[in-house]
């Protein structure tokens, strides 16, 4: 079997990890989401959909205290391929190498589930280029986002392209849902979040422009009596 890099399975942003270097500049996923070191210092943070876990372990090696969310390590080898099996044993032996060197700061989650933290445990949310692959489907694409938003007191950042197109996990087909976004950002709006979008071109980057949610003033409680409601709006 060829060997495949993580780009052919998550994405660009996700497996490229947090920082790159190239030619000298810091790049990766946090300058594709408007996001900076300096900016990150001090804050808990959460990345949703670590595909490789790269973000986690540099962020560690930078001195972040950064947690990381994904599906692989709870996929289960049942009705998957032999290749699809390698791949997934394969990926699975990497993320439990890496939790166990990072504090155990790696964790198994998947799309529809609640994320196993408190309320307003993290300061910061993000996930680039990681939702198409971890949402299936609109409901789960917005219980991502509203469990971002629960887990998060000060902002959730992720990119702008994650609606368009949703890619099944590891090979097992491939689908397209349509989600209206400015219309769930508008409904957010109720419950005291407001949003604004960065383009990674301000930091001489390719890619779609990010999604920020501002939580400074939501409305915690309100927006867990209405998942329900909002869930049923944007199937």
């Amino acid at each position: 079997m060829a060997e495949l890099d993580y780009d052919e399975v998550r994405g660009v942003a996700t497996n490229k990890g947090l920082i790159n270097e190239n030619e000298g500049w810091r790049i990766g996923n946090l300058e594709r989401l408007g996001l900076t070191l300096k900016k990150l210092e001090g804050k808990k943070i959460l990345d949703v959909a670590i595909g490789g876990g790269n973000s986690i372990k540099e962020g560690v090696q930078l001195g972040l205290d950064i947690y990381g969310v994904d599906i692989i390590p709870a996929l289960s080898l049942e009705n998957k391929n032999e290749d699809e099996k390698l791949m997934i044993e394969r990926r699975q032996r990497q993320l439990r190498s890496l939790a166990s060197t990072t504090e155990n700061r790696i964790l198994a989650v998947d799309a529809g589930e609640a994320l196993p933290f408190p309320d307003d445990y993290f300061d910061v949310s993000m996930s680039g280029h990681g939702l198409p692959g971890y949402a299936r489907n609109p409901t789960e694409a917005v219980t991502s986002i509203l469990e971002m938003i629960r887990v998060t007191k000060e902002e959730v950042v992720f990119n702008a392209n994650w609606d368009e197109k949703g890619l099944a996990e590891l090979g097992s087909g491939k689908f397209e849902f349509s989600f209206p976004m400015l219309r769930f950002v508008e409904e957010l709006m109720e419950y005291g979040i407001t949003s604004f979008t960065t383009r990674p071109e301000e930091n001489g980057l390719k890619g779609p422009q990010a999604v920020h949610l501002d939580l400074a003033n939501k409305d915690g409680q309100a927006l867990k009596r209405s998942v329900a409601t909002i869930n049923t709006m944007f199937r």
